[in-house]
């Protein structure tokens, strides 16, 4: 982002020392092509700025410039002027469930699930939360709850059972884990608080 600061001497009298001031923290250093402005006159100064994460989750980018200057007499003049710039928030989480082994011959053989979740937004989420609806599923371990961009997590349900004992649950071989894929789900928060 380049910031722009149009400085204009609308007094009747020569100032000097005209300094341009902003407490955007990790602004570029302010430039001023002149230091001396004559009644009517103006000048553009110039900064450069990389957006942040923060700025991201947070929106928009709120910042306040101030400039002075010195009269030939009297005490120093002033003003000040803000800009905004509007960020577009993209809120985005993606799950992946896969299964080892994908194919079992018998009940009561083991199956590892594993969930990748991706945050393929442009915001920070928290809350990340998994769930699996299926029956007999161990609980569902994730190691963090907060996600940045393009990050990704990877959480495992290890001793996950195609049926919990023979005697209740009749299976027939083969069966495909295949199928039951789609039964997970993934949740989060953005720091806008939408879902």
């Amino acid at each position: 982002v380049t910031y722009s600061f149009v400085v204009s001497n609308t007094g009747n009298v020569t100032l000097s020392g005209v300094t341009v001031s902003d407490p955007l923290p990790g602004l570029g250093a302010i430039s001023c092509p002149v230091a001396t402005l004559v009644p009517g006159a103006s000048t553009t100064c110039t900064a450069g700025y990389v957006t942040t994460q923060a700025d991201v989750d947070a929106g928009q980018i709120l910042n306040t410039a101030s400039v002075v200057a010195t009269p030939p007499s009297g005490p120093p003049v002033g003003d000040a002027d803000g800009t905004t710039v509007t960020v577009t928030r993209t809120p985005a989480i993606q799950i992946v469930k896969s299964a080892a082994p994908v194919t079992v011959t018998a009940a009561g053989q083991a199956i590892t699930y594993s969930f990748v979740v991706t945050n393929s937004g442009n915001v920070t989420l928290t809350g990340v939360g998994v769930s699996d609806p299926l029956p007999g599923l161990s609980g569902i371990t994730c190691p963090v709850a907060a996600l940045a961009p393009t990050a990704r997590k990877m959480t495992a349900a290890p001793v996950a059972k195609v049926a919990t004992s023979a005697r209740r649950w009749v299976v027939v071989a083969p069966i495909s884990v295949a199928s039951r894929s789609r039964m997970s789900a993934s949740t989060a928060r953005s720091e806008s608080g939408r879902r």
